[in-house]
């Protein structure tokens, strides 16, 4: 069992879980904050994004650098692999949603945009259909993940920056935490 994390210092790191010992390989680093890493659903890859706006994709076995992505947009601040492990979608300061193909590593289709602020979560649903944000904004939004649209209207409610979202199992509802102290569920389906 591993885990991964990432630091202000730019570093990322895996760590074997059961003794809290860092996994000896190549170093992986940011130029600048690393704010998010990620090990892919078959353990594999690990992402990981900064405030240089790259994201990077590392072998987990050796943490050598197999591709680098982006540069021209906004810092990195979240990221979330789907399902299947062939793309990663990346929330960035420039308020944007942005999708990755792994094994192409470039960008696919346009930033999905609408967040006013800085996107601080994204992830996906378990079925890699939805990609849902939150932001500074206070919203959550849900997005396409083949065509990049919105879907649905964005969910307002909180009163601050919402730091948290996650699906349920079977994908019909939304969980949310916000800075407002509050947890609210959401239904996706509509």
């Amino acid at each position: 069992q591993r885990f991964v994390s990432s630091s202000l210092d730019g570093s990322i790191r895996a760590w074997n879980a059961q003794t809290g010992v860092p996994i000896p390989m190549a170093e992986m680093s940011h130029s600048n904050g690393a704010s998010s890493a990620m090990f892919s659903p078959d353990g594999k890859t690990i992402a990981s994004g900064g405030d240089d706006c790259i994201l990077r994709l590392w072998d987990a076995q050796t943490g050598l650098l197999l591709k680098e992505m982006g540069g021209d947009t906004g810092g990195i601040s979240s990221l979330a692999f789907s399902p299947d492990g062939r793309r990663v979608a990346t929330g960035s300061t420039d308020s944007a949603v942005r999708l990755w193909d792994v094994s192409m590593g470039v960008q696919i289709g346009e930033a999905m945009e609408g967040h006013d602020e800085h996107v601080l979560v994204v992830t996906f649903s378990p079925d890699g259909e939805l990609i849902a944000s939150a932001s500074y904004d206070s919203t959550i939004r849900l997005w396409h993940s083949q065509s990049g649209n919105a879907h649905g209207v964005p969910l307002r409610g909180h009163t601050g920056q919402v730091s948290s979202v996650a699906f349920s199992l079977d994908g019909a509802c939304v969980a949310s935490g916000g800075r407002d102290a509050t947890i609210r569920l959401w239904d996706v389906q509509g």
